[in-house]
């Protein structure tokens, strides 16, 4: 059938004969509005990477590399991992699965150093060429602004650290228990963490921005020889290091004027405390009661009622 050289769909009208002449309708496609709505414009704005649990970082010459150990239950290798591994957004994080590939892309590149006066520095410390234990491995530029938050006072090295690399951490008077790498972007679709694609910036800006938390640390109560044990998986990812933690004691509680802007302290929880508070929300959602009343509760009262203490997983910094 022609028409005039303009193509157009054709369908059978209901009800009516094939053969006959009427019983075919000529429809023109329109637009997909709905399509077109589905779309987003990109924005600029800020990235907050926040790393919760048992990470080692190496100030390499153009990027940080960071590592993360596969934590094996009483530092036993024939058994289980302790530790759950995720990455995503907050509250959607999806596991990351063990490989050497993950790299941060669609950020501009800055200039920020680790805090020395927060952070466990071991100085001289670098990478293992073949880390035993490894479990996963990214590549991140340099950051605009790199926070060292939730941190142990350390007023004596020596009650908590011993081993032949000892003089290496002499000047520490602090350990850090969370990361938070601030950049900036031009374009938040742009934004991914290249080896691990549920995570996605997309629909998920607050104002201008994004925020990506990477986890490796226990989901479930664990006992205090947890945090020594950890600390010599970790240590593994350096190149000759003998360093082992004696002791570990309670962290500070994260405060909101020691976070950059658009992070929550509510998003420092480790994954214990949060998992009991999502479980006093779901009661609460399903009593019918307020649920922002289920979640006030004090810091220690969480704390006691989760089954956790305060102990966390302590950050490595290798550094010139």
């Amino acid at each position: 059938m022609e028409h005039n050289g303009i193509e157009k769909d054709v369908e059978v009208a209901e009800g009516a004969a094939a053969s006959d002449e009427d019983a075919c309708t000529v429809v023109e496609r329109k637009p997909d509005k709905d399509k077109d709505k589905d779309k987003e414009e990109p924005h600029a704005g800020f990235l907050n990477v926040v790393f919760h649990g048992a990470f080692c970082f190496f100030e390499i010459e153009n990027n940080i590399l960071v590592r993360t150990a596969n934590i094996k239950h009483m530092g036993d290798p024939k058994m289980p991992s302790e530790h759950v591994y995720l990455a995503g957004n907050w509250l959607g994080e999806s596991t990351y699965e063990p490989r050497k590939d993950y790299q941060l892309k669609g950020v501009e590149p800055g200039y920020a150093r680790f805090p020395r006066e927060h952070n466990l520095i071991i100085k001289g410390g670098t990478p293992a060429k073949i880390p035993e234990g490894i479990y996963a491995e990214f590549l991140f530029p340099y950051p605009l602004q790199i926070y060292s938050v939730q941190c142990l006072p350390v007023k004596n090295l020596g009650e908590f650290f011993e081993g032949t690399s000892f003089p290496k951490i002499n000047d520490v008077k602090e350990i850090s228990t969370i990361q938070i790498f601030t950049y900036r972007f031009k374009n938040h679709l742009d934004l991914q963490l290249v080896g691990h694609a549920p995570w996605t910036a997309k629909r998920m800006l607050v104002g201008n921005i994004a925020t990506l938390h990477l986890w490796s640390e226990p989901d479930h109560t664990v006992c205090r020889c947890h945090v020594g044990n950890a600390f010599s998986d970790s240590i593994k990812m350096f190149d000759s290091v003998d360093l082992k933690l004696k002791k570990s004691e309670n962290i500070l509680h994260v405060e909101a004027d020691d976070l950059p802007y658009g992070t929550r302290v509510e998003e420092m929880d480790d994954l214990v405390v949060r998992l009991y508070k999502l479980a006093r929300l779901g009661k609460a959602f399903k009593a019918g009661d307020d649920l922002r009343a289920a979640l006030v509760k004090t810091k220690r009262e969480i704390t006691l009622l989760s089954g956790t203490d305060l102990h966390r997983c302590s950050h490595i910094v290798g550094a010139s």
